[in-house]
């Protein structure tokens, strides 16, 4: 009998050391930002525009122009094309080129003669602008640009051309409330006698009247 107590007593024993269940719970938190959208009929801009790093030219005697140029997709002026058009597109393509400049009047003279170390180095980026419209909504756009101050002290000039010409007729072709994206491009004027300079080289406005 004493031998069956201490077998009781030991099972006992060991029923009782066993770890008891754990139950364990996490919480997740769900965040958001909640805003007014942008109104109809207005224009954000989301990215400068940007010529990145370029070269002034070896000789005094020579001016190099450097040109972002967009296609004409979604903005046509009225009889500019190519150069002579306000660099502004509804298409994120964009090209590069240089050309050698000479000063006319209120513009530039241009050949594809380029010398002198005149060229991009890598950085150079479109200008975007989000245009919020509503489906199939019209607005019409016209452009204007000057020069910073401190570039144009340093030797340089911004220059959009086609900025006389009459303003482009733009249809929203955003649906569902998505917004239109504007792509700008321009031409920065550097001549021989320019100063090294690092900094802003001018403003492009875009203004916008929406029917």
């Amino acid at each position: 009998m004493q031998k069956a107590g201490q077998l009781l007593i030991s099972a006992f024993c060991v029923l009782s050391l066993a770890p008891a269940a754990t139950a364990q719970s996490v919480v997740v938190d769900a965040t958001a930002t909640v805003e007014a959208a942008e109104p109809a009929g207005s224009l954000t801009t989301i990215e400068n525009l940007s010529f990145g790093n370029v070269k002034i030219p070896r000789s005094e005697t020579v001016g190099c122009m450097y040109a972002l140029q967009t296609s004409d997709a979604g903005v046509a002026f009225d009889g500019a094309t190519g150069l002579e058009r306000p660099q502004v597109s509804l298409s994120a393509a964009i090209t590069s080129n240089v050309y050698d400049a000479t000063p006319s009047g209120e513009g530039y003279l241009l050949t594809d003669t380029v010398g002198q170390g005149c060229q991009f180095d890598d950085g150079y980026s479109p200008g975007i602008v989000r245009i919020s419209c509503e489906e199939d909504q019209s607005f019409e756009i016209s452009v204007s640009a000057t020069t910073d101050a401190g570039a144009a002290y340093a030797g340089l000039d911004f220059y959009v051309p086609g900025q006389e010409r009459p303003g482009a007729v733009v249809s929203c072709q955003a649906s569902d409330g998505n917004d239109l994206s504007m792509y700008v491009g321009g031409m920065l004027y550097v001549p021989g006698t320019a100063e090294p300079y690092t900094g802003t080289v001018g403003t492009y406005t875009i203004d916008a009247s929406f029917e």
